[in-house]
C-alpha cells in the first residue's frame, strides 16, 4: 500500500536542480537575444545592399532561422516564470512537478532550434 502511495507523490525538484534550470534558461535567453538581434543586423544590411531587388525569405541570410526563434524568447520567459514561481514555493507540489517538466521542455527544445540554426559569423575583433 505505501508503494503505491509513493508513486502518486510527485517528486519535487531540487532547490540546486531549480537553480541549473533557471541559469540554463537565463544564459540560453541570453543567446537567443544576441543570436536574433545579430541575424536582423545582418538581414537589414542584405536588404539595404539589394534594395533595388524584391527579396524573398529565401533570399534573405537568415530569414528562415528569424522565424524559427521568434517565438523563443517568448517561450524561454515562461520558463524562467515557472522556475521562478517554484523557487519562491507558489505552486502546490503537483503544480511545481508538472511546471518543472515543462519548464524542462521549453528549454530543451529552445536549445535544440538555436543548435539547429545556421551559425553566425565569427564577430570581429576590435583592435
Amino acid at each position: 500500500m505505501s508503494e503505491n502511495l509513493q508513486e502518486t507523490i510527485p517528486e519535487l525538484p531540487s532547490t540546486d536542480e531549480i537553480q541549473d534550470a533557471l541559469e540554463k534558461a537565463s544564459i540560453l535567453r541570453e543567446e537567443v537575444d544576441h543570436y536574433r538581434s545579430t541575424a536582423q543586423e545582418i538581414d537589414d544590411e542584405f536588404r539595404r545592399a539589394n534594395e533595388d531587388r524584391r527579396l524573398t525569405l529565401d533570399d534573405m541570410p537568415y530569414g528562415e532561422e528569424l522565424i524559427r526563434t521568434r517565438e523563443l524568447p517568448h517561450r524561454l520567459d515562461q520558463a524562467i516564470g515557472l522556475l521562478t514561481q517554484i523557487d519562491e514555493k507558489k505552486l502546490s507540489s503537483k503544480d511545481a512537478s508538472d511546471a518543472f517538466e515543462e519548464a524542462e521542455t521549453i528549454i530543451e527544445d529552445a536549445r535544440s532550434t538555436i543548435d539547429d540554426c545556421t551559425a553566425l559569423p565569427p564577430e570581429e575583433e576590435d583592435e
